[in-house]
């Protein structure tokens, strides 16, 4: 069986995975830097190298990754292409090209978490983050409460330097390296979270053997919200992958 490497979202950990992986086997969702209670010092691409070495270089996984965990998977096929065998991205950004869109977004995350300390405080913030549009209808969820439980168990200044090292300002862009990969991707995404919609078309624009799949009356989570797509496509993935068709990837 091709093994799967799940990568979670900012804020996330390894056991938001927990229905989808409750029924398969081969796989792993460690844990990423800030999350884990330490902080993380080492560079990025230091950090890429180290985490291809224990998931990535010697199994040539399929990497599913939802929201930073996508990016992070994008960064992995930037750097080292021929030890992925395929990709899921789960509203996934590859990435921002112009200067004055970096800029901005690494302060924006700079500033996201700055004067948040409490529990208390972080509780209150992670109501207004989850408001936002891209999210739909996760507040109505019935796990909405004990996801918003789970986030708080991290240290909100801990994250805020973990959104400020992920920052898509800060790193390269993802687009040039997934436009030439020779490998299947599929692209998830929620309809109502229609900034990634957006990413989606304009993936499949560039790349139209993508398999863009977007799923009814969901928005960014689709991992919470609709486990089952992602099972899925896991599925679809590793029945591509392990057909004579599928090629290793080349530089």
């Amino acid at each position: 069986m091709v093994p799967v490497v799940l990568l979670h979202g900012f804020m996330g950990k390894p056991t938001d995975w927990d229905v989808v992986t409750e029924a398969m086997v081969n796989w792993k969702a460690p844990t990423l830097p800030f999350h884990n209670g330490q902080d993380y010092s080492q560079t990025f691409d230091c950090f890429l190298s180290h985490f291809a070495d224990l998931y990535v270089k010697n199994s040539r996984p399929i990497v599913v990754g939802y929201s930073l965990g996508g990016r992070i998977g994008l960064h992995l096929l930037r750097l080292f292409p021929r030890r992925i065998r395929g990709l899921i991205l789960v509203g996934a950004h590859p990435g921002l090209v112009e200067s004055r869109l970096r800029e901005q977004r690494t302060e924006m995350d700079r500033l996201r978490l700055q004067n948040v300390h409490s529990k208390k405080q972080f509780t209150n913030w992670l109501h207004q983050w989850y408001s936002n549009p891209i999210w739909g209808n996760l507040p109505a969820e019935k796990r909405y409460p004990d996801m918003v439980k789970a986030r708080c168990e991290h240290d909100p200044q801990r994250m805020a330097k973990g959104c400020l090292y992920f920052s898509s300002g800060r790193l390269p862009s993802c687009w040039g390296a997934l436009e030439k990969a020779q490998l299947p991707v599929s692209y998830i995404c929620g309809e109502q979270d229609q900034k990634y919609v957006a990413v989606g078309r304009k993936l499949g624009l560039k790349r139209p053997d993508v398999k863009i799949v977007s799923v009814p009356n969901v928005g960014h989570n689709v991992v919470l919200q609709s486990p089952e797509t992602i099972i899925d496509e896991i599925a679809f993935m590793r029945e591509v992958v392990s057909s004579s068709k599928s090629k290793p990837i080349q530089k």
